[in-house]
């Protein structure tokens, strides 16, 4: 059986290869439609006779691919998105995705004047893209979804407490397999006098909380969710056994307080969940979020240095002294660096004045 990690990261390779080739594909698509086909909103008539090489887009290909993908990263397009508006909210991060990739495209060919320099393709492309990934996200979770719903991969799950919040977790599992989890039912010291809508016929009393761990043996329980108050003692002996055991523990937010970067906090469709996780520090991420973070950097900074420029000229025309100025500040790694920021007052001498 496919573990819930590695079929999630399946799906983002699927929709990050699909990804690659919709962004090639559709570029070839906006220099047809603008060198073969003449779709351009001008009055230029000479554009049929002119002669374009369109390989000098293939020839770049490349990098128009690398600076898309990584505009969808910066915008969060392969997040894992659940629950029943996941597809909106997915269609959604391809909006945002598609806009700043269109927007960092047109910025590279400001900066570099050796790439295609034409809007029109860019546009076209943004549009092919935006509606390629559409589709495809559609398709690729509609298949995901039906797999999920299918296949026997979702976490075998138990709730503590038969509350209206555990009862509002029980209908999540049951209404929407592709959150990722399977509704055994509930342990509960006694049986609801009301249950939900969706609970009527559906809802399981496997017994009471001291017995869990015959329950999660019979079962064979991964997740857990206590949605109730439960005594320390009893607490800590479930987290204690779900530790030992592997099993996913998840609890609604209360009085119980654990040790800092012990907990995550979370939701299943608006129901706001904390879970338990062992702290781990990934270096991979830093040095990814690093070189993202480079890449955007430069080409605005590029961008605003006429602006900032244009500023400090108006500033030393203005009044006397000098446009810059240094403002002590507490770093990360140091104590105290200077900060060079563009100056907002006049020179006024005083008798008294900070260093």
């Amino acid at each position: 059986m496919i573990s819930q990690k590695k079929s999630h990261l399946t799906v983002k390779m699927i929709k990050f290869i699909s990804d690659i080739f919709i962004i090639a594909v559709s570029f070839i698509i906006g220099c047809k439609m603008k060198f073969k086909l003449f779709l351009y909103f001008s009055d230029v008539k000479y554009y049929e006779n002119m002669y374009v090489d369109v390989d000098i887009y293939l020839n770049f290909l490349w990098l128009l691919i690398l600076i898309w993908i990584v505009s969808f990263l910066i915008s969060g397009l392969y997040k894992e998105r659940k629950g029943p508006l996941a597809q909106v909210d997915e269609i959604k991060a391809v909006g945002i995705g598609v806009s700043v990739a269109t927007l960092q495209t047109l910025a590279f060919t400001f900066i570099f004047e050796s790439l295609p320099q034409s809007r029109y393709v860019i546009v076209y492309a943004a549009v092919s893209i935006f509606v390629l990934m559409f589709f495809s996200r559609l398709t690729i979770n509609k298949l995901y979804s039906f797999w999920k719903t299918k296949s026997s991969q979702n976490l075998r799950s138990i709730i503590i407490g038969a509350t209206s919040v555990g009862q509002n977790v029980a209908e999540k599992m049951i209404l929407y397999p592709e959150l990722g989890f399977q509704y055994l039912g509930t342990i509960s010291n006694r049986q609801p006098k009301k249950l939900n809508f969706h609970l009527k016929y559906k809802f399981k009393r496997l017994g009471s909380i001291p017995t869990y761990k015959k329950i999660f043996k019979q079962l064979k329980v991964q997740a857990v969710f206590i949605t109730t108050n439960i005594n320390s003692k009893n607490l800590n002996n479930i987290i204690s056994y779900c530790k030992e055991n592997n099993i996913i523990i998840r609890f609604t937010p209360s009085r119980y307080h654990f040790r800092k970067g012990s907990l995550n906090f979370t939701d299943m469709d608006g129901i706001p969940l904390m879970q338990i996780y062992h702290t781990s520090f990934n270096k991979l991420n830093l040095i990814i979020k690093r070189i993202i973070d480079i890449i955007i950097t430069i080409p605005l900074f590029l961008i605003s240095l006429p602006i900032l420029v244009t500023i400090s000229i108006i500033i030393r025309l203005n009044s006397p002294g000098p446009a810059l100025y240094k403002q002590l500040r507490v770093g990360k790694t140091k104590p105290q660096d200077n900060l060079a920021r563009n100056r907002k007052k006049n020179i006024v001498p005083t008798k008294k004045s900070g260093k």
